[in-house]
């Protein structure tokens, strides 16, 4: 990833936050005064003090620094006081120079184009594709060496930060940032530049619907402050009284009263692979065994390994790869190409200027072009939407050819960037004398205005069916996840809802299961008394007949009929208890099938709330004639240099 690109600054809504933006911005400087081998404290450090004075000017002023950019600022401070004593007098320029070259030796180093190249940081890319399907993104830091992998964490946490708080908050899972080993950036005591906005974290993510998981081996290297906001534990078999201090001091926060001395012994005594797991949202601890998985254990992943396994995508046909490439282009010898050593002689109403790369060559040619340079302004006050795009084109002016300015590319320059005359050895091409008999570039500043009102549109994107647009400098991907968001959210909404529509049909069918239970095991204890009562009677009457003074008594015969009767009890109670059952089955069975049409409504209502089923829709804003301001057209010679004959 990109990591030294630029600092964009925070959103309005963050800048606005007193204690929000000092926590970022004292993140974000001691990360880098971290990277350049500085310690600073960060209330009493000059270095800090500076540093975060610039970063805060640029950003109050929505403007991104670079590192470039920064030492420029530390050479040459855009204010004169730090609060009400004179920056001289504060940190004079001597110092302000140590600082300076301590960032750039950064700047210099032979890792520093590592820095630069890769992915951008964006979070919303990270989190969604561009169709707003989820992604996984895994940032590996082992090669890094700890000042280095200090600054990336706390740069990570700061962007991580700052794009939840773009995000409405959400009562539903939005995502999960997940950090293995956190030992060493997020310590009781320290206070590295990665702690506060871990802290921050802890405490705010879950409004916006992201959650935390933090792992790691010794539990004595948290901060307490942070246990305390945790709300799901898992815990492996801990050995240590005090890895168990700790972790019960956090525990307390996380359901109900503990039974202190059950628990350390439950701790101590846990099998491999087996975890206890404590929760907010549980009334008791469950412990659980994981599924066997196979793993080699391929250990940690050196730099070869990720590069095979994210494969870099090509680089399109005719896109140069370096600036470099893109300067060094050698034309033929200068004699086999029509042009002059003289300068056309033009109105002096047609500013020329010279585009000059920083190459030596022995003779220059001159090829000219129309640069148009044109900021386009977009206002839809209904959608609160008021921002200007800057536009800018360049067109090679060849024979005769018509100005089209359909078929010009960009430029990446500015007017300051070039130069008011040409190099020396110049040859000139011919210019269309189209332009030879003009006054002035006004017909092409016109026709490159008329040409923006005609074909810039503010590209939007709505959902129609949420009733979701597109807000001012809002990407696609960042919309997309805007809208996995509102789904997830609704998706979850209508779950609870079935889940409280089937609860009371359930808990119903429950009770009326286990009351059929409760009979089913009454009816079978009276199968059984009945048979002993029916066998004793039998076996009474038998032993009085056989044994008797009569051979058959009045007696023996009452006894006799008793166990006739309590035979047909007992055949009574056995049909009692075989409808009982059947009355368990017949309810077990409507169990079942409300859990079948529970699963059936629950898939309904995923697949209603598919992001997949919302199409996304362009919709554009056009710009008004007066939104195209500042017009600016002018003829550019392309020194291009020439090989030696």
């Amino acid at each position: 990833v990109s990591m030294l690109g630029s600092f964009e600054p925070p959103p309005d809504n963050v800048l606005e936050e007193v204690d929000a933006v000092n926590i970022l911005l004292n993140s974000t400087v001691s990360g880098l005064l971290t990277l350049a081998g500085i310690k600073a404290d960060p209330l009493k450090s000059p270095e800090q003090l500076l540093v975060s004075s610039i970063v805060l000017y640029f950003w109050k002023r929505k403007q991104a620094l670079n590192l470039e950019s920064l030492i420029a600022a530390i050479i040459n401070p855009p204010f004169q006081k730090l609060g009400v004593l004179p920056l001289e007098t504060i940190y004079p320029s001597r110092k302000r120079m140590e600082l300076a070259m301590s960032f750039n030796t950064i700047l210099a180093g032979p890792g520093f184009s590592a820095w630069l190249k890769g992915e951008p940081l964006d979070i919303g890319k990270m989190l969604y594709s561009p169709e707003g399907r989820p992604r996984i993104s895994i940032f590996s830091i082992a090669h890094l060496s700890q000042p280095e992998r200090m600054f990336f964490v706390t740069t990570l946490l700061n962007r991580f930060l700052g794009w939840l708080r773009r995000q409405p908050g959400s009562s539903s899972l939005r995502c999960l940032l997940y950090m293995d080993e956190i030992a060493g950036y997020f310590p009781p005591t320290a206070a590295p530049p990665s702690k506060k906005p871990m802290l921050l974290l802890l405490r705010q993510a879950r409004a916006y619907g992201a959650g935390i998981i933090l792992s790691t081996q010794n539990p004595v290297d948290l901060d307490y402050k942070g246990l305390s906001n945790i709300g799901t534990w898992f815990i492996g078999r801990l050995q240590t009284r005090q890895d168990q201090d700790k972790v019960l001091d956090g525990l307390k926060s996380a359901g109900k009263p503990l039974d202190v001395p059950a628990m350390r012994k439950e701790m101590s005594g846990l099998p491999g692979r087996t975890f206890l797991l404590r929760s907010v949202h549980l009334d008791n601890h469950v412990v659980f065994k994981t599924r066997w998985v196979m793993s080699y254990l391929r250990g940690p992943l050196t730099l070869e390994d990720i590069r095979r396994l994210c494969k870099k995508s090509p680089v399109p046909p005719g896109k140069a790869t370096d600036k470099s490439e893109k300067e060094a282009v050698f034309l033929k010898s200068p004699g086999s190409e029509p042009g002059s050593s003289h300068r056309p002689i033009l109105s002096s109403r047609i500013r020329q200027f010279f585009l000059v790369p920083p190459v030596d060559a022995e003779r220059f040619m001159l090829r000219p072009c129309l640069y148009a340079w044109a900021n386009v302004r977009f206002v839809d006050s209904r959608r609160g939407i008021d921002t200007t795009e800057h536009h800018s084109a360049r067109l090679v002016l060849e024979g005769d050819r018509p100005v089209e300015w359909a078929g010009a590319g960009t430029v990446d320059v500015e007017v300051q960037d070039l130069s008011p005359s040409p190099p020396s050895n110049s040859i000139f091409y011919p210019l269309p004398q189209e332009i030879t008999r003009l006054s002035s570039l006004a017909p092409y500043r016109q026709s490159w205005a008329d040409f923006l009102y005609t074909t810039c549109r503010l590209e939007l994107y709505r959902v129609k069916a949420l009733k979701l647009e597109t807000m001012a400098g809002e990407s696609m991907e960042d919309f997309m996840a805007r809208v996995s968001g509102v789904l997830a959210s609704r998706k979850a909404e209508s779950l609870k809802k079935l889940k409280r529509k089937y609860e009371k049909r359930y808990r119903a069918l429950e009770d009326r299961l286990n009351r059929a239970e409760a009979r089913l095991e009454k009816e079978k204890t009276d199968v059984t008394a009945k048979g002993v009562d029916t066998v004793v009677s039998f076996g009474v009457a038998i032993l009085g007949a056989l044994f008797g003074r009569k051979a058959l008594s009045a007696s023996s015969a009452y006894r006799t009929g008793r166990g006739i009767r309590s035979a047909g009890r007992m055949l009574k109670e056995k049909q009692d208890v075989e409808r009982a059952r059947e009355e368990v089955s017949r309810i077990q069975e409507q169990l079942s099938l409300l859990s079948q049409e529970l699963e059936a409504e629950s898939a309904r209502i995923s697949d209603k709330f598919a992001v997949e089923n919302y199409p996304v829709e362009k919709f554009f804003i056009k710009p008004r004639r007066t939104d195209i301001i500042q017009p600016r057209c002018f003829l550019v010679w392309e020194a291009q240099p020439t090989l030696a004959e």
